[in-house]
């Protein structure tokens, strides 16, 4: 599994992110990769929400004491997956690219 971020302060956080819900809870990479973002930026109790979180999560997030900013987009990540190993199962890689900005992703044989 590679992931690649350009946006430094949240790089670790949407690697983690994407990973997570590739790996442990099995979404497709697509789906992952595309899925809207939240960031900690480290200032105490203030959160970066890009488009698409929906407004029950935003309502529990201040119900919490948390100031909510919108972020346009908290980087971008390109993306493959080889659920059985690249050695072991180069046909059953997955590639994306995210849908924030442009991006070209294949595989190759």
């Amino acid at each position: 599994y590679i992931s690649v971020t350009g946006v430094q302060t949240c790089a670790l956080p949407i690697l983690a992110r994407v990973m997570l819900e590739t790996l442990d809870r099995e979404e497709p990479l697509e789906t992952a990769v595309a899925a809207p973002r939240v960031h900690h930026g480290g200032a105490p109790d203030e959160l970066l929400l890009e488009p698409g979180i929906d407004a029950d999560t935003r309502a529990g997030l201040q119900r919490r004491g948390y100031t909510l900013r919108e972020a346009a987009g908290l980087g971008r990540v390109n993306a493959f997956f080889c659920a059985k190993g690249l050695l072991n199962s180069r046909e059953e890689c997955t590639v994306t690219t995210d849908p924030r900005g442009a991006g070209l992703a294949s595989v190759a044989q």
